[in-house]
């Protein structure tokens, strides 16, 4: 027989073989291979490294009757190699169309270059079933094994972003999984929630399985926990390696009950878990036994037909021990932004929004210290690291406030100016009175310090020229002050967007606008602004100028509220309260810690008082009048910086800006 009809019938009965029956733990047991390049323990994949895995695997194989799975989890529990086992077993054992949706383009990118080329290549099973054949990703573009669309032989495996309607609407797909849904919009183009649509595409297929992936957000705001109240909601019970008594892990230990993770003071690395039965204190050497005997326990009944949720919370990773966690716990009870990471992306529970996020003007303006601020002996508290500013851009005037930070995100007003004149008109001589704050350096108790980065309002467009101006006259982005735009989203808090984006290409001659997610910078500041014991933001009791009476009552003029979005669904904004109309001296800290947040935190300098290379202490004047009014002439003329600016050596900059130059 003909070596090449020999090797076709080889191939053929190899394909019409029947494969064994294995479920898809069982499958990922024997084909999965983790490599080293995506896993910290490289080699053949072991379902019994995490037991919990198992039946929720299992409920992906087709005889399976469940088709809804939902999986609520924390981070380090390894979801997303669960995920890939999913959709390997279907390429592997029941080829049929595949969905990997994911909350962005990007997203898909990294993952299939990151994941699921990596999984593929180290499973030698799975190889050769990838790859040699023309496909199209999900805008139609045609290429060989494209990053977003994988052909094997009897179906497809699409990475689909879940921003992209029109994507979703045209891949009909047998398998359905969606991970990270709660970065997902939460409506697309009037057509409803991503989930909807892309659901509405499998309905023609025989045991489609559909599973949603997350870990939680805000309580009332969190789809995964939305879908999941609608399911058993299975809590993993393990079994006390002394008494055998079963029961849920939960961090929280209260004080008139047994159960959640203990430890002696000063000695949280050793955290033991507390049995709520016994009241044994468990080492955390146990946990891989204790998971190896674990069984999953129904807590509801499902409202939704064929469904099945699983609760899973950093507790039970074989990879994070319990010690790490308590060290956690400790260090977010110092900031309120960190613990609501804890308790969402640990703990994988929803955060509550509490009596925490309001904040008491009167009681902030109490809080005032003494001992430094503008125009006082030493203007920067010892403890800042860097300064930033921003600049809010009126009709009539320009506000400016100067803040110091840490890498603690710890913050200090240092001065608030209002400085009145014409911003709309190019070359008004107030521009030139906020350039001489922008560019100033403050005194602190080691030396005079200058600001390192900040922002520039545009408002809604109407005082870009103006703003551009000045930013091109003064040569201000080499300054790392950027002109700055509010981010606008009817997901409000939800919009995964960076607070500053922290990549900036500046093309030479152009002058680079900056986008703000203002709802979550909101979001982060209040949270902290309410922590008062000890304060993370704080302020001086005598500046000059001095503090306006309202200032405070600016920084609290905006509630946080639930408004529906076009779906019906609870979105969290923020909006002015009634009997406030003015809010510039929160626009301003938003802007100057957004700012912060461009910088580099691995590169921050020490605390200003630690500081030998600063230059020399300049003491103060006493005078307290206000700034004059200088012309943009006079200023150019007075300060050499401000000439105009050297062309760049490049034709473009491009990446992390922040680092490229040299801070203050």
């Amino acid at each position: 027989m003909h070596p090449e009809l020999r090797r076709i019938r080889q191939a053929v009965a190899a394909r019409l073989r029947p494969k064994p029956a294995l479920t898809v733990s069982q499958w990922a047991d024997r084909y999965r291979h983790l490599s080293s390049l995506s896993s910290p323990e490289p080699g053949p994949w072991v379902t019994d490294r995490v037991p919990y895995d198992r039946e929720i695997l299992d409920c992906f194989h087709p005889d399976d009757p469940t088709e809804w799975i939902v999986f609520r989890t924390g981070t380090q529990v390894g979801k997303t190699e669960a995920l890939l086992n999913v959709l390997l077993f279907y390429m592997h054992q029941f080829p049929r169309p595949i969905a990997y949706v994911l909350p962005n383009e990007q997203a898909c990118n990294d993952v299939s270059e990151q994941r699921v080329d990596d999984a593929i290549k180290a499973s030698p099973a799975l190889r050769a079933l990838v790859g040699g054949a023309a496909t199209k990703d999900a805008d139609g573009r045609k290429g060989k094994d494209s990053i977003q669309a994988k052909k094997f032989p009897g179906g497809m495996l699409f990475l689909l972003p879940a921003t992209s309607k029109a994507a979703l609407a045209s891949k009909p797909c047998g398998v359905l999984l969606l991970d990270e849904l709660n970065r997902f919009p939460r409506e697309l183009e009037g057509e409803g929630s991503p989930v909807h649509i892309v659901e509405h595409r499998s309905q023609n297929f025989v045991e489609r399985k559909i599973g949603l992936v997350s870990t939680p957000t805000d309580e009332g705001d969190s789809p995964i926990c939305d879908w999941y109240a609608k399911t058993d909601q299975c809590v993993f019970d393990v079994p006390c390696p002394k008494c055998g008594a079963f029961q849920a892990l939960n961090f929280k230990k209260s004080p008139d009950r047994l159960g959640g993770v203990v430890w002696r003071e000063g000695q949280a690395d050793q955290a033991c878990y507390e049995c709520a039965e016994c009241g044994h204190w468990i080492e955390h050497h146990h946990k891989q036994e204790m998971l190896r005997h674990g069984r999953w326990r129904a807590t509801a009944t499902a409202t939704l037909p064929r469904a099945r949720g699983f609760h899973l919370s950093a507790l039970y990773s074989p990879w994070v021990s319990w010690g790490k966690l308590a060290g956690k716990f400790l260090a977010a009870k110092k900031d309120p932004v960190l613990m609501r990471d804890f308790v969402t992306l640990d703990l994988a529970e929803a955060w509550r929004h509490g009596s925490g996020a309001v904040v008491d003007p009167d009681l902030l303006e109490q809080r005032a210290e003494t001992g430094w601020g503008a125009g006082q002996r030493y203007e920067v508290p010892a403890w800042v690291q860097v300064l930033t500013s921003f600049v809010d851009v009126q009709e009539d005037r320009l506000e400016v406030s100067v803040w110091g930070w840490t890498v603690r995100n710890e913050g200090a007003l240092i001065g608030h100016w209002i400085l009145f004149g014409d911003p709309p008109t190019r070359g008004a001589a107030v521009w030139a009175e906020c350039y001489a704050i922008l560019s100033r350096r403050f005194r602190t108790p080691a030396g005079m310090l200058g600001i390192s980065a900040g922002g520039i309002d545009t408002g809604s467009g109407s005082h870009w020229d103006a703003a551009a101006a000045f930013s091109k006259t003064y040569a201000l982005q080499k300054r790392r002050q950027f002109l700055t735009k509010g981010l606008s989203s009817p997901q409000g808090e939800n919009d995964p967007r960076p607070i500053w984006h922290q990549k900036i290409a500046k093309k030479k001659g152009t002058v680079h606008q900056v986008p703000i997610n203002v709802s979550r910078a909101k979001r982060d500041l209040m949270l902290r602004l309410a922590k008062d014991d000890p304060p993370m933001i704080r302020f001086p009791r005598e500046t000059t100028p001095a503090i306006a009476p309202e200032y405070y009552a600016q920084l609290c003029a905006e509630e946080r509220v639930r408004t529906a979005d076009a779906t019906g669904r609870s979105v969290a904004k923020w909006r002015l309260k009634k009997g406030h109309d003015r809010n510039e001296a929160l626009d301003c800290m938003v802007g100057a810690y957004a700012a912060f947040l461009g910088l580099d935190y691995r590169q921050l300098p020490l605390p200003c008082g630690d500081r030998g290379d600063l230059s020399p202490l300049v003491e103060r004047t006493e005078t307290t009048e206000p700034l004059r009014s200088i012309e943009p002439a006079a200023m150019m003329a007075a300060t050499p910086k401000a000439s105009a600016p050297k062309k760049p050596t490049s034709k473009s900059v491009g990446g992390d800006l922040w680092r490229r130059l040299k801070r203050n």
